[in-house]
């Protein structure tokens, strides 16, 4: 798992930055970033972006986020 560059599965991808993740979600706020924006492929192969908090930096990173209903009224609240 070591000299991969790229991971076959979410699992491995995570377990090789599992320990930096604490650091960066850190940095991050250290610097004042308030979100992160997700991104992602959908079906139809047009690329999708979503402001995520930090203080969900680490569920994103470990699960992913779950941009249903959530979102999509934090969504319009930010409009």
């Amino acid at each position: 798992m070591k000299n991969k560059i790229y991971y076959e599965n979410f699992k491995d991808a995570i377990e090789r930055n599992r320990k930096k993740i604490p650091a960066v979600h850190k940095k991050l706020k250290a610097a004042g970033v308030q979100y992160v924006m997700s991104s992602w492929i959908d079906l139809h192969g047009i690329p999708k972006t979503k402001p995520v908090p930090m203080s969900d930096f680490e569920q994103l990173l470990f699960r992913g986020k779950d941009l249903s209903l959530q979102y999509t009224q934090y969504l319009l609240y930010l409009n």
